[in-house]
Protein backbone atom coordinates (compact mmCIF):
# COMPACT_ATOMS: atom_id res chain seq x y z
CA UNK A 1 0.00 0.00 0.00
CA UNK A 2 2.63 2.76 0.97
CA UNK A 3 4.74 1.54 -2.13
CA UNK A 4 1.60 2.40 -4.15
CA UNK A 5 1.28 5.88 -2.23
CA UNK A 6 4.76 6.37 -3.40
CA UNK A 7 4.04 6.11 -6.96
CA UNK A 8 0.65 7.98 -7.16
CA UNK A 9 2.92 11.03 -5.34
CA UNK A 10 5.17 10.80 -7.56
CA UNK A 11 3.44 10.83 -10.50
CA UNK A 12 1.26 13.91 -9.45
CA UNK A 13 4.81 15.71 -8.50
CA UNK A 14 6.05 14.61 -12.26
CA UNK A 15 3.02 16.28 -13.99
CA UNK A 16 2.90 19.57 -10.97
CA UNK A 17 6.72 19.76 -12.26
CA UNK A 18 5.58 19.32 -16.11
CA UNK A 19 2.74 22.00 -16.20
CA UNK A 20 4.86 24.25 -14.30
CA UNK A 21 7.13 24.20 -17.27
CA UNK A 22 5.03 24.15 -19.85
CA UNK A 23 3.67 27.33 -17.95
CA UNK A 24 6.95 29.07 -17.56
CA UNK A 25 7.51 28.48 -21.50
CA UNK A 26 4.24 30.17 -22.53
CA UNK A 27 5.26 33.14 -20.50
CA UNK A 28 9.09 33.00 -22.18
CA UNK A 29 7.46 32.73 -25.91
CA UNK A 30 5.13 35.41 -24.87
CA UNK A 31 7.61 37.97 -23.51
CA UNK A 32 9.80 36.72 -26.48
CA UNK A 33 7.02 37.80 -28.76
CA UNK A 34 6.62 40.95 -27.21
CA UNK A 35 10.40 42.47 -27.40
CA UNK A 36 10.63 41.70 -31.07
CA UNK A 37 7.23 43.42 -31.86
CA UNK A 38 8.17 46.90 -30.25
CA UNK A 39 8.83 48.89 -33.55
CA UNK A 40 7.48 50.09 -36.93
CA UNK A 41 6.09 47.49 -39.27
CA UNK A 42 4.37 47.91 -42.73
CA UNK A 43 2.76 45.84 -45.42
CA UNK A 44 1.31 47.06 -48.75
CA UNK A 45 -1.53 45.23 -50.66
CA UNK A 46 -2.97 46.72 -54.24
CA UNK A 47 -3.53 50.42 -53.46
CA UNK A 48 -3.24 50.01 -49.93
CA UNK A 49 -0.15 50.87 -47.63
CA UNK A 50 -0.46 50.34 -43.51
CA UNK A 51 1.87 51.21 -41.20
CA UNK A 52 1.73 49.80 -37.24
CA UNK A 53 3.70 51.42 -34.27
CA UNK A 54 3.87 48.99 -31.32
CA UNK A 55 5.57 50.95 -28.40
CA UNK A 56 7.55 48.68 -25.91
CA UNK A 57 5.01 50.25 -23.22
CA UNK A 58 1.75 48.07 -24.93
CA UNK A 59 0.34 50.85 -26.76
CA UNK A 60 -0.07 51.16 -30.84
CA UNK A 61 -0.95 53.58 -33.57
CA UNK A 62 -1.65 52.32 -36.90
CA UNK A 63 -2.09 54.61 -39.95
CA UNK A 64 -3.78 52.88 -43.63
CA UNK A 65 -3.39 54.84 -46.71
CA UNK A 66 -5.77 53.72 -49.11
CA UNK A 67 -5.07 55.44 -52.95
CA UNK A 68 -8.05 55.97 -55.76
CA UNK A 69 -8.28 57.17 -59.27
CA UNK A 70 -10.00 59.92 -57.04
CA UNK A 71 -7.58 60.48 -54.22
CA UNK A 72 -6.40 59.70 -50.97
CA UNK A 73 -8.13 58.06 -48.00
CA UNK A 74 -5.80 58.25 -44.47
CA UNK A 75 -7.61 56.26 -41.53
CA UNK A 76 -5.47 56.04 -38.09
CA UNK A 77 -6.30 54.30 -35.04
CA UNK A 78 -4.38 53.67 -31.76
CA UNK A 79 -4.90 51.46 -28.59
CA UNK A 80 -3.10 49.17 -26.77
CA UNK A 81 -1.56 45.51 -27.24
CA UNK A 82 -0.30 42.58 -25.45
CA UNK A 83 0.42 38.98 -26.53
CA UNK A 84 -1.08 36.08 -24.29
CA UNK A 85 -1.04 32.22 -25.25
CA UNK A 86 0.91 33.27 -28.35
CA UNK A 87 -1.93 35.75 -29.53
CA UNK A 88 -1.74 38.90 -30.08
CA UNK A 89 -4.45 41.23 -28.59
CA UNK A 90 -5.47 44.72 -29.80
CA UNK A 91 -7.98 47.08 -28.22
CA UNK A 92 -8.26 49.72 -30.31
CA UNK A 93 -9.29 53.23 -27.99
CA UNK A 94 -9.22 55.95 -31.36
CA UNK A 95 -10.23 55.76 -34.95
CA UNK A 96 -10.50 58.05 -37.24
CA UNK A 97 -13.00 56.94 -39.07
CA UNK A 98 -16.32 58.22 -37.53
CA UNK A 99 -18.17 55.42 -38.11
CA UNK A 100 -15.85 52.66 -36.60
CA UNK A 101 -16.97 51.11 -33.29
CA UNK A 102 -14.45 52.06 -30.71
CA UNK A 103 -13.38 50.65 -28.16
CA UNK A 104 -12.96 47.13 -29.74
CA UNK A 105 -10.53 44.35 -29.21
CA UNK A 106 -9.90 41.98 -32.09
CA UNK A 107 -6.82 39.02 -32.04
CA UNK A 108 -4.97 37.29 -33.99
CA UNK A 109 -2.61 34.44 -33.68
CA UNK A 110 1.05 35.01 -34.35
CA UNK A 111 2.90 32.84 -36.78
CA UNK A 112 6.25 33.67 -37.11
CA UNK A 113 8.33 36.94 -35.79
CA UNK A 114 11.77 37.73 -36.72
CA UNK A 115 13.98 40.93 -36.86
CA UNK A 116 12.60 40.95 -40.39
CA UNK A 117 8.87 39.82 -40.78
CA UNK A 118 5.91 39.82 -38.33
CA UNK A 119 3.01 37.02 -40.00
CA UNK A 120 -0.20 37.21 -37.87
CA UNK A 121 -3.34 35.06 -38.81
CA UNK A 122 -6.56 37.36 -38.26
CA UNK A 123 -9.57 34.32 -38.98
CA UNK A 124 -9.09 33.63 -42.50
CA UNK A 125 -6.45 36.43 -43.23
CA UNK A 126 -2.74 36.14 -43.03
CA UNK A 127 -0.85 39.29 -42.87
CA UNK A 128 2.77 39.41 -43.72
CA UNK A 129 4.18 43.19 -42.23
CA UNK A 130 7.96 43.74 -42.62
CA UNK A 131 10.03 45.83 -39.82
CA UNK A 132 10.68 49.39 -40.72
CA UNK A 133 12.74 50.46 -37.58
CA UNK A 134 13.98 48.15 -35.04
Amino acid sequence: MKKFTIIGLSLVAVVACLLLFWQHAKASRDKSFSQKLAGTWSLEFDNIRETRNFAADGSFTDQTVSSYPRGIKTNQMAGTWYIKAGRIIETVTSNSNPRARVPRTVSGQVVRIDAHEYVVAYHTNILVLNRVTP
